[in-house]
């Protein structure tokens, strides 16, 4: 028999070193196969997405600057335009801050002597809402807790959220339909009630009529409420009405103007 313990040791000799098992590298290690960074990639695609988001956030911003720019509440202006000194006295701010966003009031021109304004249908509406709401609101959830457990005392509490509803509905339409009247027969501008009311001048201390606009923001909404003020000879102002129809608000203005044989500064 052949020694094949001889021959396996004259084939290792007959191996060169470079061969040696130590050196032979497994394959999967000497294929260049290229190294995907996990952690380079997501930086990668934010690189190329962010920059557009940033410039996009950036014109944003530039936006709404500009926009709330143009809502400051009114359009600067030089009230030497109308060429009477007190204009230059007068303020042209806000008289009365807040004012509705729909038109509360309308001019009722009632003879030559008398002219109103009126709360307009849609202040009816509105206040009518709170009170309807403030009523079958919590009143059904009285009823449906009455009908499932009996009375308890934690069913007043709807009702005392009714109360506040109903009286804010009704403290609404009290506060529009409040009079407001000129009459050249008593030479008053009121508003009220004659025995007591919130406003009295004489309609001979009246010298123009102002507009002016107001730009009101809330967590909800945003608009413009435009103020009807009466402006006096020594550049006093009184707030007739404030609500948000421009365009109804300038015709009323005229129609007033003619009335009382003043002029109209309108700065909205």
């Amino acid at each position: 028999m052949k020694d094949y313990t001889k021959l396996a040791a004259s084939a290792d000799k007959g191996i060169p070193e470079k061969f040696n098992q130590s050196s032979i590298q497994p394959i999967e290690e000497q294929v260049d196969t290229p190294k995907v960074d996990q952690e380079q990639t997501p930086t990668a695609t934010a690189s190329t997405e962010n920059p557009a988001k940033e410039k996009l956030g950036f014109f944003d911003k530039i936006a709404d600057s500009i926009s709330e720019a143009f809502k400051s509440g009114r359009n600067h202006f030089d009230p030497a335009g109308f060429q009477d000194p007190i204009a230059t006295k007068t303020d042209w701010n806000p008289l009365k801050r807040g004012g509705s966003n729909f038109c509360s009031h309308r001019l009722a021109i009632i003879d030559a002597n008398q002219a109103d304004f009126k709360a307009t249908k849609g202040t009816f509406i509105f206040g009518g809402i709170f009170m309807v709401m403030g009523t079958l609101i919590p009143g059904g959830i009285m009823l449906a807790g009455f009908s499932d457990s009996g009375f308890k005392i934690a069913l007043l509490f709807p009702l005392f959220f009714m109360f506040i509803f109903v009286g804010i509905g009704f403290a609404m339409i009290k506060s529009f339909s409040r009079p407001i009247t000129f009459n050249k027969t008593t030479n008053t501008y009121r508003k009220g009630n004659i025995n007591k009311p919130k406003e009295l001048t004489s309609l001979d201390e009246i010298h123009a009529i102002q507009l002016i606009r107001e730009y009101i923001r809330t967590d909800k909404s945003s608009y413009y409420s435009y103020e009807l003020n009466l402006v006096t000879k020594n550049a006093g102002r009184i707030n007739v009405v404030d609500h948000g129809s421009l365009s109804k608000l300038r015709q009323d203005a005229e129609q007033l103007a003619q009335f009382l044989n003043v002029p109209v500064w309108d700065a909205c």
